[in-house]
Formats: structure tokens, C-alpha cells, sequence
């Protein structure tokens, strides 16, 4: 499809980003690249975009990858790693991957959407954080304004606004939900990270008790844009 073109495209100058932000770990030779956006395209004619804070730590693994790819194929690397080991459509799937998975088909399926959904996985800051004492550091807001203009408005500026925009984490939801008023923006807790939040609320999007998920579908059949954040 047309837009895998366009994202790779953009994907391709992001895994070769020429800035070095603050807070966060970018050095190719040792494996930390530039990653966390990767279209995964299906047989549906609706889709979904995901974007997280930014990327956890790299493995081991990858980053053997990374380190032994030429530059000019990185961005194929990237796309490569994510369909073996994260892709939520594989068993091996990482949990965040797969559980904000179910979140999209739960979308789907509450607006009437048949077949799978395609997904822009992607992230506000593409590089992950660098640590202190064994702790995240957390992401600037320079680090954030640079590269939210530099790849994800970029991004967005592609895929088609009818995609609603699920947001992981809070801090993400907010700036997403300021920066996109032509979008219908999810924002809910960090899939693995938010102390059982995110498990209690999916209970509720299962059972369909959450109210505020049914306004925020009601809304968007209803031709609007809006931006909620749901909570547990």
C-alpha cells in the first residue's frame, strides 16, 4: 500500500537522525538506534495509530542486530525485528504489543469495522530514554519537541484521519490530544507499567461497562474528534 511506502520513507531518515538529544541513548555502534514505528498493514480497510512515550530498553539481540547492519538497511532491520518478535499477530508477541492490540480490535469492533486493523505502532521520542543509577531519565521537553517534528507529525500528516489514535501513558495522551485536534485520541495507562490500571480497565472494555470508552465511540460515530482519557 501506498502509505507503507510513505512511513518507510520517513522511517528510513529516522533510524539516520542527525540530532543527539538530551536524555536518551543514541550510538549506533553500540546498538542504540533511532526505532518504535513500523507500519503493520492487514487485509482491513480501517486501522489504528498507537503511539507510546518511547521505546523501552533494548535487547541484547537487537542491539547485535543494529551494531551489524549497515546503515542504508537499518530501517529493514527494524521492520525485520518487529515482525519475528513483536508483532501482536505472533505468539511470542511482547505484552504491550498484544494488549494494545486488543484495545484497537475492541475499537473496531464497537464502530462496526470488519477484518483486522492496520496499525502505525509508533512513539513520541524514538530513541529510548538513557538511565541514571539504574533509573529512566526523564525525556526532555526539547528532546520531545525535536523529535515529535522531525518524524511523528510527519507521520500523521500520512495516515488517514479517520484512524483514531490510541495514547499509552499519560504524558503521551496529553501531548497528543493538544497537538491533533483533527483526530479522535484515546489516552489510557501504560499497558505493562501502570501498576494494574490498564488490567483493570481492560476488564471493563471487555465486559463494555466502561461509559466513558461507549461516549467516546458515540462521539466518533457522530463525526467528532475527541480526546478522553480513560482511567481504571
Amino acid at each position: 500500500m501506498a502509505l507503507d511506502i510513505e512511513i518507510s520513507a520517513i522511517g528510513r531518515q529516522m533510524v539516520c537522525c542527525p540530532h543527539k538529544c538530551q536524555g536518551v541513548k543514541y550510538d549506533k555502534a553500540s546498538g542504540f538506534v533511532p526505532r518504535g514505528m513500523v507500519l503493520e498493514t492487514s487485509s482491513g480497510d480501517w486501522g489504528v495509530v498507537i503511539v507510546g512515550q518511547n521505546p523501552g530498553q533494548a535487547k541484547d539481540y537487537e542491539r547485535l542486530e543494529y551494531i551489524n547492519t549497515p546503515s542504508e538497511q537499518l530501517y529493514d532491520k527494524e521492520k525485520e525485528l518487529f515482525e519475528t518478535y513483536f508483532s501482536p499477530t505472533k505468539s511470542r508477541s511482547h505484552p504491550y504489543h498484544k494488549r494494545l492490540y486488543g484495545v484497537a480490535e475492541v475499537i473496531g469492533r464497537e464502530l462496526g469495522k470488519t477484518g483486522q486493523p492496520n496499525i502505525l505502532w509508533t512513539e513520541l521520542v524514538k530513541c529510548q530514554s538513557d538511565k541514571i543509577n539504574d533509573e529512566n531519565v526523564p525525556l526532555e521537553l526539547d528532546t520531545i519537541r525535536m523529535c515529535f517534528n522531525c518524524y511523528l507529525r510527519r507521520e500523521l500528516e500520512k495516515v488517514p484521519k479517520d484512524w483514531p489514535i490510541i495514547a499509552a501513558e499519560s504524558r503521551t495522551f496529553n501531548a497528543i490530544a493538544l497537538l491533533f485536534l483533527d483526530r479522535a485520541v484515546l489516552g489510557i495507562p501504560h499497558p505493562t507499567g501502570s501498576k494494574g490500571n490498564f488490567s483493570r480497565l481492560w476488564s471493563k472494555l471487555e465486559r463494555g461497562t466502561c461509559e466513558k470508552f461507549s461516549e467516546f465511540i458515540r462521539r466518533i460515530k457522530q463525526n467528532e474528534k475527541p480526546a478522553m482519557w480513560l482511567s481504571d
